[in-house]
């Protein structure tokens, strides 16, 4: 598989079940705010079902690790199909890798992912808090919707054509920490 570098040496490729360990690692490493931010809520704990389906290989699953160059796990992003056409995307930076363009990489991992899903629609919650991710969606991926209801962004994009050279990988890739990688 294809694998990408970002700076200070962090390599992001898709996860790997042996991965579970780091990722559990990294969640811990993320401070109460982070958590809420992704998980909309005070989890203590990564959720059981999410860290099953990102590390066991599934048709409907993509999903992605940042790693240094010692092999600890600093990020994590997936897209899971909900629906027909469409793929629910999360990330998950750890505090201090944050604003390194970590999530740039990762997202075009997975656009190409949903390309490779088959997938027209990329979904997204962010919580209102976490306007570092809703920029960086609307900055990547044009045409994006956002709705906001109380503290949540619910946020829609079209999957851009693999291949189209104006497309949203295109861009993501040269944001400069770029990834490609198929699931």
């Amino acid at each position: 598989m294809t694998t990408g570098s970002c700076p200070d040496g962090v390599v992001i490729r898709p996860v790997q079940p042996g991965d579970r360990e780091g990722i559990l690692a990294m969640f811990e490493r993320c401070s109460p705010q982070t958590r809420f931010g992704r998980f909309h809520s005070p989890v203590r704990l990564f959720p059981a079902a999410h860290l099953e389906a990102v590390v066991q290989p599934s048709p409907d699953v993509a999903a992605f690790v940042a790693v240094t160059a010692t092999g600890t796990v600093v990020a994590l992003a997936s897209i899971h199909r909900v629906g027909d056409v469409a793929g629910e995307i999360g990330l998950l930076v750890e505090d201090r890798w944050q604003r390194r363009r970590l999530g740039s990489g990762l997202l075009a991992c997975l656009v190409t992912a949903a390309g490779h899903l088959e997938l027209r629609e990329m979904h997204a919650s962010i919580h209102a808090e976490v306007r570092w991710v809703l920029a960086l969606l609307r900055a990547r991926l044009p045409g994006m919707h956002a709705r906001h209801i109380r503290e949540i962004y619910h946020v829609r994009a079209a999957v851009p054509m693999v291949g189209d050279d104006t497309s949203t990988i295109a861009r993501v890739a040269a944001s400069g920490c770029t990834a490609s990688a198929a699931p």
